[in-house]
């Protein structure tokens, strides 16, 4: 699903491209595809209850389909894709028309042929529905198995598409001021610690510490167990796709 979600957050770039997951490169379309046969497609597709969206991906151009209750869609585009395709659709009711749909094969613009209040609702949901899926596969985040803190401190730094290099999510905790307390409260109810950040005054260095509850003892994450460690990395990818989905 890493490389579906690639291909949606960025369908301009090599077919390549889609295979690098950020925490482990599969080598690039020519090392994924069966037999290493070029000409052949990997199909890759997600659904939910409202519909189906995939991809079949070759080395220089890719079909797309999105499969609804409303609605059908399909295109081929040439990779790397730069979203400068519309393609039109219409939904008919009792065989009148009265929605069009534009797709550029990830997202939909959805508006009616007659605009009233009535139909500019439905139209919205229409939309929504659409483009559900798509915006299901963004929020789609993942714990590698190498995961947690191996420094005492971390400084802010570039925060890629799919975060899961130690620094990346460090980062993460430390430009969300809600982050913390949120990763603190359920850390001490599975493990009776707490978790906090400590940045000496005129450092833009911030320590990550743990303190025991019982012994009421702190110590830098990195110097607790390793299952103390991963806990945190996970809890804090956890706590960030939960406050996206509170924020959708």
């Amino acid at each position: 699903m890493i490389v579906l979600k690639n291909f949606i957050i960025n369908p301009n770039q090599q077919s390549d491209g889609f295979f690098n997951l950020g925490f482990m490169n599969l080598g690039g379309f020519d090392n994924c595809v069966f037999n290493q046969e070029r000409e052949r497609a990997i199909d890759i597709c997600f659904s939910l209850d409202d519909g189906k969206y995939g991809i079949s991906l070759r080395k220089n151009s890719a079909d797309i389909f999105m499969n609804s209750k409303i609605v059908e869609m399909n295109a081929k585009v040439d990779i790397p894709y730069a979203l400068n395709q519309n393609f039109a659709y219409v939904i008919k009711d009792r065989e009148e028309e009265y929605i069009n749909v534009n797709w550029n094969g990830i997202s939909s613009s959805v508006s009616p042929k007659q605009p009233t209040a009535e139909t500019q609702q439905k139209a919205a949901e229409i939309a929504q529905k659409l483009n559900q899926i798509s915006e299901y596969l963004k929020k789609i985040d993942i714990s590698p198995h190498k995961r947690g803190f191996f420094k005492p401190n971390y400084s802010p730094t570039q925060v890629g598409p799919n975060p899961t290099l130690e620094d990346e999510v460090a980062t993460i905790i430390i430009n969300d001021p809600n982050l913390t307390p949120k990763i603190s409260v359920d850390l001490e109810k599975i493990l009776n610690r707490d978790f906090r950040l400590y940045t000496p005054p005129g450092t833009a260095t911030v320590f990550f510490q743990s303190t025991d509850k019982s012994s009421r003892t702190p110590a830098y994450l990195v110097n607790e167990g390793f299952g103390v460690n991963q806990i945190v990395y996970i809890l804090a990818k956890v706590s960030q796709t939960r406050d996206k989905d509170n924020s959708n």
